[in-house]
């Protein structure tokens, strides 16, 4: 029998079950009715939020892992938009002025 992770989100669900049976069932037993009332319309918001999270886990599961590759990043120099390593500046913004400061108003 494969034992079972406790990171995982069965883990974290069984374990919110468990609470939520605890704080219910002292609730049910010790409060009044408005505080049961209130501590229901509660459990049934996080049961509503559990279950949206988890329709959004089946339907768009986490990414799966990477190992880490040798392939020389975009600052590095591994693209064709840069040149040994450093990033070519924008026309206009390589003298230290603004895009557009080249464009001269007609005297």
């Amino acid at each position: 029998m494969k034992l079972l992770r406790w990171n995982t989100y069965t883990a974290y669900s069984i374990g919110c079950a468990v609470v939520w049976a605890v704080i219910l069932a002292v609730v049910s037993t010790e409060a009044s009715k408005d505080t049961k009332h209130t501590f229901t319309v509660v459990f049934f918001g996080w049961v509503i939020g559990w279950l949206s999270a988890t329709i959004a886990r089946a339907v768009y599961p986490p990414p799966k892992w990477r190992q880490w590759s040798p392939r020389r990043s975009f600052l590095q120099g591994g693209d064709d938009l840069s040149v040994g390593g450093q990033i070519e500046p924008a026309a206009g913004v390589a003298g230290g002025g603004c895009p557009g400061d080249d464009v001269h108003a007609i005297d």
